[in-house]
């Protein structure tokens, strides 16, 4: 008979990344001993830490020259178009002119008021560290019994019980993609009415007809953007959460019987296992949104409004830092919410003895069978399924 508890704490020495662990025992015998008893509990929390708050990784690193250069990603807010050398120098309408240091010009970048500017690698290449983690937050309480009680003479019934309920979440920077419609051409962004649309600014639409001979060199009206890269700066990061519930349940008699003139130990024993993880993901864009809310009209009202209303569409302009409107980054990023199961059902038994004596040492022989099934379920987002990701 007992009882005993704890409590750990522990942090970084930045004084962040707190962590806290409280545990307690319990056990104690009953029915006149011939039972026992424990019980266990225990609660974790630890803190984050992210990249932001540690020098080393603040800044992602590229290779120039041989040498070590802040760099990032290629996905950056107003979109990025990368170019060839001859495209860019046929390009009309823009100046190429860097404001800084040029490593290498590698395309454009639709900025301010959706103005093209030049693209530098790695200059113009956007910093995604300080919003990640490097310590995720993690919240997990477990609880546990293990209990046996004598039956009778030599025989006893046994039964272990587990749970764990664990939290934890993860961020990154603002969700990255290269813009697509889907159902179109590889890693291409359709953008019709390119010339006309009201969605778009006016200096993003002089540009896309300026170089028509780039982006429409059939001239169907719609302007084929390849291979461009976007981050959503203005939705904020992409966080997700998980909870995972998992259970395991055992019992089962166990105990010693004479066969064969000697005692034989046998066990029987069922067990029932099941895992739960619920998944919710925010702020990742549904290309199937954003391919719908590119495509605006002005209605008899005058009003910027989707070609296709369904879904409560809101119209869409990545191009430009900014561009993307607060009722925009509500209707791109719907929740994407998903679980599985997993379960396993275990039923064994065994038994195990001498068989017979020879001048050398007994003769034993263990003997055993299980039968065991395992299930899984899985149910995706009906977003996916309704093929918005």
């Amino acid at each position: 008979d007992g009882l005993e508890a704890s409590y750990q704490y522990g942090q970084t020495t930045r004084s962040d990344g707190a962590s806290h662990k409280a545990d307690i025992t319990f056990g104690t015998n009953f029915a006149d001993n011939r039972g026992n008893v424990v019980f266990s509990a225990s609660y974790t929390k630890r803190d984050q830490v992210l990249q932001a708050d540690r020098g080393f990784a603040q800044v992602p690193l590229d290779t120039v020259g041989g040498k070590l250069v802040p760099g990032g990603s290629g996905n950056v807010p107003g979109t990025r178009v990368g170019l060839s050398a001859t495209q860019l120098a046929n390009l009309q309408g823009i100046n190429l002119t860097p404001s800084g240091n040029c490593s290498a010009l590698t395309g454009i970048v639709f900025g301010e008021n959706g103005v093209p500017q030049p693209y530098c690698t790695p200059e113009s290449a956007y910093n995604y560290a300080p919003f990640n983690y490097l310590l995720r937050p993690l919240e997990r309480i477990q609880v546990s019994a293990l209990a046996h009680y004598e039956v009778a003479d030599n025989i006893e019934a046994f039964a272990e019980v587990y749970y764990a309920n664990t939290r934890n979440e993860s961020t990154l920077a603002p969700d990255s993609f290269v813009p697509i419609t889907p159902g179109g051409p590889s890693s291409t962004l359709l953008v019709p009415n390119y010339a006309n649309s009201p969605v778009l600014s006016p200096a993003t639409r002089q540009f896309f007809v300026d170089n028509a001979w780039l982006f429409d060199p059939n001239g169907t009206g719609t302007a084929s953007v390849v291979g461009g890269g976007r981050r959503a700066s203005e939705l904020g990061t992409r966080d997700s959460s998980y909870e995972r519930n998992a259970i395991n349940l055992t019992g089962g008699l166990r105990g010693q019987v004479d066969l064969l003139g000697s005692q034989w130990h046998w066990e029987a024993f069922y067990q029932y296992q099941r895992n739960r993880t619920d998944s919710r993901t925010e702020g990742m864009i549904s290309q199937a949104r954003l391919a719908q809310g590119l495509d605006a009209i002005t209605n008899g009202a005058g009003e910027v409004v989707c070609r296709n209303q369904s879904l409560g569409c809101v119209p869409v302009n990545v191009f430009g830092i900014g561009s993307i409107t607060p009722a925009a980054g509500k209707f791109l990023p719907p929740p994407r919410v998903s679980d599985d199961r997993f379960v396993r059902q275990v039923a064994g038994a065994s038994l195990s003895g001498v068989l017979f004596e020879l001048p050398a040492g007994p003769v034993s022989v263990a003997l055993g069978t299980e039968y065991r099934k395992d299930s899984y379920l899985f149910h995706p987002s009906p977003l996916d399924l309704a093929g918005e990701y």
